[in-house]
């Protein structure tokens, strides 16, 4: 915790590399050991300051939050309450495709969630934002897939949203296959 507090940048990019190493298990990662450490609201906190040129914080803390979007919906909860949405939201602004990737992968597990999180999602302006993405030159499959995942997760569930809030006009340049 002491690094978190000091924002000694060198010892908390470790720090993070070791959590993310060990919520990415494959067999029962400890994520509600984490939830319950107290460190989460931190590295949520992370997320929402500008680390620009200290890539590895930023991707090391996203990829935490996508692990624990990705669990039970206690966990997403708890992510929602720390204000995760806006916040991924605005790491799909940031220059590197990994973080790019993980705010993907939050926003798709947090709209899977409930429909209360997907409308949020969508009253936020998500369609824009997609379709702003999908405008730059340099998207690949991988993000395609991820963005796919999103728009199922944001268009499924009763009632189904109202159609001019999922209407992505995306054009999507210079394709690679």
């Amino acid at each position: 915790m002491e690094a978190f507090l000091n924002r000694n940048l060198k010892d908390l990019s470790i720090i993070l590399k070791f959590i993310r190493r060990a919520v990415s298990l494959d067999e029962n990662p400890p994520v509600a050991k984490l939830v319950h450490t107290g460190i989460v609201p931190h590295i949520v906190e992370l997320l929402s300051q500008d680390y620009y040129g200290e890539e590895r914080i930023i991707i090391e803390a996203s990829w935490i939050a996508v692990n624990i979007a990705s669990k039970e919906a206690t966990h997403v909860n708890f992510l929602v309450s720390l204000e995760i949405i806006p916040i991924a939201l605005r790491l799909m602004e940031y220059p590197l495709k990994a973080v790019q990737e993980n705010a993907l992968y939050i926003l798709a597990n947090v709209a899977g969630e409930s429909i209360g999180y997907r409308k949020e999602i969508l009253n936020l302006g998500i369609a824009d934002i997609l379709d702003a993405f999908a405008e730059k030159a340099d998207i690949d499959p991988q993000i395609i897939s991820i963005v796919s995942l999103l728009i199922s997760n944001l268009c499924s569930g009763k009632p189904y949203p109202p159609y001019e809030a999922v209407n992505f006009d995306c054009h999507v340049k210079n394709l690679r296959f």
